[in-house]
Order: structure tokens, then C-alpha cells, then sequence
């Protein structure tokens, strides 16, 4: 249960949200966000934003239905770490409670060790690599204007994607995603029980935008 929980919810761990007024009802996002080179176009960065999810899981039919449980982010404040201005994310949902900072650096979206979560433009190379037990999780840019469709409307989002790679086995890797849509944030965040691994298609959880407010 440890391992299915840390891997499970490492992409909540590591992300957030954004949007200029509080917003529920259906929309389309038609504008391109090709020549968007600022991070913080993608994780409007402003105390008082707030973000919130509904949690789905595929049932045995193949269907993804909600759980019925909810996830919020917000912004609480902003402070100093090493001379750069960096802005407190808090977390609420039913598996974790925690603190994150995060500030924009050029095309970059970092925390306060340096570490790459988000980048506007690099769709090249690795941004972060992280280790979880058995596993090594390689993040990098995906999936360029693809468009995501959640109850709320459909957007063209970038992909923050996590390579999975088992290491007690050789073979190929499967995915996390992380869905960031032009001045929203993140909409949908996605990641598999590690107990599902070795199965052609892992059992996956999905956090889906439902509610936002952003400046």
C-alpha cells in the first residue's frame, strides 16, 4: 500500500493550477499556445488562485467514473528561498495533505532545489528524474497542443509525462501524465497503481479539473 500511494499520487505531489475568473460551467479553449514561451502562462503564479479536482477511476467495464473525491490546491502566500520570490502552494485531498513552492524561471517552472517541473519550450531533454523504490521515473515535455477534453470544456494542453521504468525487470515503460492547459494550469493529472505495472494497461487514477479561480 505504501508503494501504491507514493507512486500513485507522485504526479499530485509535484504539480498545481491557474484561470482569470471562477469557473464551472463548459468552454472550448481555441487559441494556440505555440508561441507561449513563459511558464507562467501555464501555472499562473498569484496568491489566492485556487484549483480544484474530482478523482476517477476505471471500473470494470473499462469506464472512468468519479469516486467521489476531491482534491483542492490554492496558493496561500509568497515568500523569499534564495533571493528569488517563490509562491506557497497548499494541497487538501483524501491521501495527502502537504506544502510545495514554486516560482517561474524563463520557460521553466521550478522548486526551490532547482528541479524542473514544467517547461513551455524544452520538448527535448529530461527535466527531472526521480526514484521510488523499484521504479525510475524519467519527466519530460509531450505531446505539444494536444487537445484534452474534461466536463468543464476542451483545451490544448503540453504534457509533463513521466517515463516508469520497473527496475527489477527489462521492460518498456509506462506513463504519467500531466496535462497543462494555456492560462488554467494543470487540468488532468494521471497515474497507475504500481501493482499493475507488469499488465498490458495498468489500472489508472485521474484528478479532472472541475473548479478554478486565478489572477
Amino acid at each position: 500500500m505504501k508503494l501504491l500511494t507514493a507512486l500513485c499520487l507522485i504526479s499530485f505531489i509535484l504539480f498545481l493550477f491557474s484561470c482569470k475568473k471562477e469557473s464551472t460551467g463548459p468552454q472550448d479553449q481555441t487559441d494556440t499556445i505555440a508561441d507561449v514561451v513563459n511558464a507562467k502562462m501555464y501555472m499562473p503564479l498569484h496568491v489566492g488562485n485556487y484549483w480544484i479536482y474530482e478523482y476517477y477511476y476505471k471500473d470494470a467495464s473499462g469506464n472512468y467514473v468519479s469516486n467521489g473525491s476531491i482534491d483542492s490546491v490554492f496558493i496561500s502566500t509568497d515568500t523569499i528561498i534564495h533571493n528569488d520570490t517563490f509562491f506557497v502552494f497548499q494541497e487538501t485531498s483524501p491521501y495527502l495533505d502537504q506544502y510545495y513552492s514554486l516560482r517561474d524561471s524563463l520557460s521553466y517552472l521550478v522548486d526551490p532545489g532547482g528541479k524542473k517541473l514544467f517547461s513551455a519550450e524544452n520538448f527535448e531533454d529530461t527535466l527531472m528524474t526521480q526514484e521510488i523504490e523499484a521504479f525510475h521515473i524519467a519527466y519530460k515535455m509531450n505531446d505539444k497542443d494536444s487537445l484534452i477534453s474534461i466536463p468543464i470544456g476542451t483545451f490544448s494542453t503540453y504534457n509533463y509525462k513521466g517515463y516508469v521504468y520497473d527496475l527489477s525487470v527489462s521492460a518498456s515503460p509506462k506513463f504519467n501524465y500531466t496535462f497543462y492547459a494555456k492560462n488554467i494550469g494543470i487540468i488532468k493529472r494521471a497515474s497507475f497503481y504500481a501493482s499493475t505495472f507488469s499488465l498490458p494497461e495498468p489500472t489508472y487514477i485521474e484528478q479532472r479539473l472541475i473548479r478554478y479561480h486565478v489572477e
